[in-house]
């Protein structure tokens, strides 16, 4: 993906050039809901610019007023994840037997097991014990399993990384699943077909 406009906004929106579509990078990191919001109007900006909707000097000036919001809601960030972290005894099991992936049933003496044959990285694992490849996608074994490798091997945990999270996010039906159309525009009108009339809650 390319970063754009990335020296005008440092924290700005990303857009696939290749692929057409707009992310905002507060999706990758927590900032709270006014870093959120501003980070959502930086790539909104991007991407009209990226359309032709509207020139690069408005993009600018349009987007200047929301470049300082997600760095100052920021601030706090590291206050917070120091105070509010989790503590060891929960997070690192205690003997081999204790289970770490509750979906596959994997303990502590099978994840050492992998990491000893040399698949010290989480994706090595994911494919060889199937770890974080069940319904809840690494959501309750993903943090024990990274502090777990880089207490093994001796590694950071910022260095060992994480799951790389495929889609579907969450658990989907397969029959959901056979009724998409392969056009997206067919499935979008099809929701909207569907809620028409239908009171919406947020």
């Amino acid at each position: 993906m390319d970063n754009i406009f990335d020296s005008i906004v440092g924290c700005g929106g990303l857009l696939g050039s290749a692929i057409g579509f707009g992310l905002a990078r507060g999706g990758a990191r927590i900032g709270g809901a006014v870093a959120a919001e501003a980070a959502g109007r930086i790539a909104a900006l991007g991407s009209l610019c990226e359309l032709g909707r509207i020139t690069t000097l408005d993009r600018g000036r349009q987007a200047f007023r929301y470049i300082v919001i997600p760095k100052r809601e920021r601030k706090v960030r590291p206050f917070l994840e120091a105070w509010f972290r989790s503590v060891d005894h929960f997070r690192l099991p205690s003997g081999e037997n204790t289970i770490l992936c509750r979906c596959e049933e994997l303990s502590l003496k099978d994840v050492r097991d992998v990491v000893e044959i040399g698949l010290a990285e989480p994706n090595q694992l994911k494919s060889f014990s199937r770890a974080g490849i069940c319904p809840c996608q690494g959501r309750f074994c993903g943090l024990s399993l990274q502090d777990s490798i880089a207490r093994e091997t001796g590694r950071n945990v910022s260095d060992v990384g994480y799951f790389r999270l495929r889609p579907p996010i969450k658990p989907l039906p397969l029959d959901e699943l056979a009724e998409l159309d392969s056009e997206p525009e067919a499935n979008i009108s099809a929701r909207s077909s569907e809620n028409d009339g239908v009171e919406k809650y947020c």
